[in-house]
């Protein structure tokens, strides 16, 4: 009788959810986000006149549980005149656990104050803090600048979807690592002829591959069996 030791490891996956829709209607005069940092990454710096801009692309750091998170949006106007004596709002989202929406608690991770902003270039400085039970995911986070005014007539007014007048909508992906804290389950000696189900830790979200793939029942389900 032959005896057959097999170690299996999980590669957690996964997928980008649609996100709705955010994005100002009206460009001249308008407020404008000219660069964001995140950690110490920048994004590149625009005085173009955008009503949204999609910056998931670009290569965030990856910050793990518990950790901080320095988020520093700066600010102006596009081309046109205006007045400068205006209230402004900035909010920031940031979908936690990957469902695709911004509408769960703690979700809502910054406000500003509502205060009249006096000059077209202003910085908001604003920290998030990722979730212990948050790991091993691309978290999309959502930055809303706009002008306080309808529809949004306070800064706990501005919503992650939607139009609205004067702003722009910005959206990057944060990294939230600790992938591999994940337990595989023991190890186990399984007899030619055998069958037994693997009971690894059960991951939300994730899509498992178990490698090697040879005598096992479903290579992309947390508890296949194995029958060497």
């Amino acid at each position: 009788m032959f005896r057959l030791i097999i170690i299996f490891f999980i590669i957690p996956c996964f997928a980008s959810a649609q996100y709705c829709n955010s994005n100002a209607l009206i460009l001249p005069s308008s407020e404008i986000i000219t660069q964001v940092q995140i950690g110490n990454t920048m994004s590149t710096f625009s005085n173009f006149c955008s009503v949204y801009t999609d910056n998931t692309a670009l290569q965030m750091p990856t910050f793990q549980p518990g950790d901080i998170i320095p988020i520093n949006i700066n600010t102006n106007r596009c081309s046109g005149s205006g007045t400068n004596f205006t209230f402004r709002g900035c909010r920031i989202f940031m979908d936690w656990n990957d469902d695709g929406d911004f509408n769960d608690i703690g979700e809502i991770v910054y406000t500003s104050p509502p205060f009249l902003v006096h000059n077209w270039a202003y910085t908001y400085y604003a920290t998030a803090q990722v979730p212990l039970n948050v790991q091993c995911v691309n978290v999309r986070t959502r930055i809303v600048y706009t002008r306080i005014q309808f529809p949004f007539f306070s800064p706990l007014l501005i919503q992650p979807c939607g139009l609205y007048y004067n702003g722009e909508t910005e959206d990057y992906i944060i990294p939230i690592g600790s992938c591999f804290n994940i337990d595989a389950g023991i190890d186990q000696s399984i007899c030619e002829d055998d069958t037994t189900l693997l009971n690894p830790q059960i991951v939300s979200g994730a899509t498992y591959s178990w490698s090697p793939n040879a005598d096992i029942s479903n290579t992309t389900i947390p508890n296949p069996s194995v029958y060497p």
